[in-house]
């Protein structure tokens, strides 16, 4: 993803200095508050996914694919049972580029275009909740 916005050595920079920085950074006395050793997993997971996402959806500016939308709402669905923070940004960031999109391709049925992020969005939450209602009531 780097290396579409810059050149290699700059990418190349850019993954080092992130694994650097905030993978391997010991900031505290204990060992499990990094990206390599967490302390909770939502976090490094909601931040991957969120890369992930956010590179489904420059090949959908690409190749504007509705199953391609689909699958960056799913994700955009998976990083929502992480962590609230990250899907706060995530939501910003896609959200803010289909508007723009939508904006200046001016597809007369934009609504309609919308429909595959929005059911992709909608799986994963509601995937959970079923299997959730399994292993106690819904209302806990």
């Amino acid at each position: 993803m780097f290396r579409n916005l810059s050149d290699a050595r700059t990418a190349n920079f850019i993954c080092l200095t992130f694994l650097g920085v905030f993978a391997f950074g010991q900031y505290k006395l204990g060992g499990n508050y990094n990206f390599v050793c967490a302390y909770v997993y939502e976090l490094p997971h909601g931040i991957f996914i969120s890369l992930v996402a956010l590179l489904q959806f420059k090949k959908y500016l690409d190749h504007p694919l509705p199953k391609r939308l689909g699958l960056v709402g799913f994700l955009t669905g998976l990083i929502f049972l992480t962590k609230p923070e990250v899907f706060f940004a995530a939501i910003i960031a896609i959200g803010s580029g289909l508007c723009l999109t939508l904006y200046l391709r001016q597809p007369s049925n934009s609504i309609k275009t919308l429909i595959p992020f929005v059911v992709g969005l909608v799986v994963p939450p509601t995937v959970f909740i079923i299997f959730q209602s399994f292993h106690m009531p819904v209302a806990d």
